[in-house]
């Protein structure tokens, strides 16, 4: 994967890939915005796509360790996720990535 390091000319495009859950409802938000420290810290990564009305939720792909299997980051992920959000996460867990322009 290529990443970008330098200066982004166009900083209003926004992009990402995670490993977690996408939904169209904020019940999550409220959570995430007062405790983002705490998400940060567990290596979550929260992202929101005001256009589309759809939240995301989960484990940037870039925080995968470079001896790390890909179920083992999968489970990493999905730990701090209900680590974060307790059990009551409903939807299904898998790669999310979306990009869009809001300028």
């Amino acid at each position: 994967m290529k990443m970008r390091q330098g200066f982004v000319s166009n900083s209003s495009t926004t992009s990402f890939c995670i490993y977690g859950f996408q939904t169209d409802t904020d019940a999550y938000s409220e959570k995430a915005d007062q405790e983002y420290k705490k998400m940060q810290e567990l290596g979550l990564s929260s992202y929101h796509n005001y256009n589309a009305g759809v939240y995301y939720y989960g484990m940037d792909v870039t925080k995968c360790a470079d001896k790390e299997t890909m179920w083992d980051f999968k489970q990493r992920a999905v730990n701090a996720l209900k680590e974060f959000f307790g059990d009551q996460i409903i939807e299904t867990y898998g790669f999310q990535e979306d990009a869009w322009y809001d300028g």
